[in-house]
């Protein structure tokens, strides 16, 4: 059984003028236990807006949502307050507490139901540890970084034994060396205390990194989900084409053909672009080339153009007969 379940959720929020505005339109989704899930979607899809409508921060304005098999929509406050100590949720800006220091951010959530003082000095201490931060302890927020200041998040998150941790953009302020930190972090309480992740994110990169499955929101709508080896294999939205490719295909030319192939294995180390010259005597451009780790393995991505129209059916046939996986795309 799912741990959280969408069916047919819809919000919408009144302009200042007046007007209707469409953040989700018709979301299905099942997210199961001990997985990562991600959602992704570039700014202005709806991704933050479904992730606060998973605990009800936002209350949809129709459609259902299910945790654990127990509709939230029909619960009465002081119980979905209770549901929600099983929800954990963390922030881009962190959201801590400036004026108390990291001891005291992190035990605010027991503070609220009413552990005793022994059992949530303990309960620090092990989320200190776990977080890597023992010697932060009576540092103010002020005094930490960035990654710091999301670590005390996941601690504070994680005070109250959560099955589930929502992560609303929780990298997207952090340079790359702290990002790949947090999300080893994150990928480390998942497997080790069975904590069920949903990570909202604009970055293609943190999914790969470390989502099982992945949502794609676009203009409100969902419009491919799938595990992420096979969305990063094979893209069939032209959101998550785009998403895909955002990064890499930025210094293309306009009104191009290019493809993009993705290998592994054995053929990270195969000479592909020489023996495509050898034998069919086409002149390919490489635009952009990475060996990236999406869900563990190593994966190939290149992207190629040719300079001419009429060689694009004999490097087709190429690909074709060697079993090389590619995407023909154009750019207008």
């Amino acid at each position: 059984m799912a741990i959280l379940e969408v069916k047919q959720l819809t919000k919408v929020f009144k302009t200042s003028q007046g007007t209707d505005f469409v953040a989700l339109k018709d979301i299905n989704l099942a997210i199961e236990k001990q997985e990562i899930f991600g959602v992704i979607g570039l700014s202005g899809a709806g991704k933050s807006t479904l992730v606060r409508c998973l605990n009800l921060l936002e209350k949809p304005t129709s459609g259902d949502v299910y945790f654990n098999g127990i509709h939230l929509g029909r619960m009465r406050k002081a119980e979905l307050l209770h549901v929600r100590s099983d929800i954990g949720m963390i922030f881009q800006t962190f959201n801590l507490l400036n004026q108390s220091n990291v001891y005291d951010n992190i035990a605010f959530p027991l503070k609220i139901q009413k552990w005793s003082k022994a059992d949530i000095q303990k309960r620090v201490d092990e989320l200190l540890k776990l977080v890597g931060l023992e010697d932060k302890r009576k540092q103010f927020p002020p005094q930490l970084s960035g990654g710091q200041k999301q670590r005390v998040a996941i601690a504070r998150a994680l005070a109250t034994n959560p099955s589930v941790l929502l992560c609303d953009e929780p990298t997207s302020a952090l340079d790359p060396s702290t990002t790949k930190e947090i999300l080893s972090l994150l990928k480390d309480i998942n497997r080790n205390l069975s904590v069920t992740i949903v990570i909202i994110t604009h970055q293609m990169s943190v999914i790969e990194a470390v989502a099982d499955r992945v949502a794609i929101i676009d203009q409100s709508e969902l419009v491919e989900i799938g595990k992420v080896k096979d969305i990063f294999l094979h893209p069939k939205s032209e959101a998550a084409k785009k998403l895909l490719l955002s990064e890499s295909t930025n210094e293309l030319p306009h009104a191009c053909t290019y493809y993009r192939l993705v290998f592994q294995g054995e053929r990270l180390s195969e000479p592909l672009i020489a023996t495509l010259a050898i034998e069919t005597q086409v002149k390919a451009n490489i635009f952009y080339a990475d060996i990236k780790t999406v869900v563990d393995a190593a994966y190939g991505e290149m992207i190629l153009t040719v300079a001419q129209k009429s060689d694009e059916s004999k490097i087709e046939a190429f690909f074709n007969h060697h079993q090389i996986n590619y995407n023909k795309e154009e750019k207008a």
